[in-house]
């Protein structure tokens, strides 16, 4: 195929015919097959991530099924409900009292991994060992990562944000529960 090719033919592309020279543009090709590529690859990632969440919601509801007779994972989401309203609460107050945003989300997270951590170590794993705190910082910020490459593959394959924050809440509640228990909490 040559570009602005002498060669006269009859061309019919759909309902576009014509009798004008046959152009092809490299350039152009090249574009559309690495769109085909693109697609593809997203395809692919796009299975793959559909396929993950699925075995994800299966083993959730199945932990759901079985966390759900568990008075410890009940006492677990009471008290992250709790922690989440704290954590608010000291940032809403911080902002109100003129604390720019940035400064006040800082010290409300301070704040609230010190309260989530008394709060979760005393309400729901019955511990009163304050040197399990690092071990507690430490499954959070995996579970931020998690959170967050979960949170990046959902959104190329074209989830909006919200949605996909949205749908890691309780799969993220339940990474944070078996964590605790089995990491921090074990031998209390």
């Amino acid at each position: 195929i040559l570009k602005n090719s002498p060669l006269q033919t009859q061309t019919s592309i759909g309902m576009y015919s014509s009798s004008e020279p046959l152009t092809f543009l490299p350039e152009n090709i090249s574009i559309w097959t690495d769109k085909c590529r693109m697609r593809y690859d997203l395809t692919v990632v796009y299975n793959a991530v559909l396929n993950t969440m699925f075995r994800l919601i299966t083993v959730s509801g199945i932990m759901i099924f079985t966390l759900k007779h568990d008075p410890q994972f009940v006492r677990f989401l009471a008290v992250g409900v709790l922690n989440s309203l704290f954590g608010y609460g000291c940032f809403a107050l911080l902002v109100y009292f003129g604390v720019h945003y940035a400064a006040a989300l800082f010290f409300a997270t301070v704040a609230g991994v010190l309260f989530n951590f008394k709060t979760t170590s005393h309400l729901v794993f019955n511990s009163r060992n304050n040197r399990l705190i690092l071990h507690f910082a430490a499954t959070y910020i995996f579970v931020y990562a998690v959170n967050v490459t979960s949170l990046k593959f959902l959104t190329l394959i074209g989830v909006d944000v919200y949605y996909g924050g949205a749908a890691l809440v309780f799969p993220m509640a339940v990474l944070a529960y078996i964590l605790n228990k089995r990491f921090v909490f074990n031998n209390e």
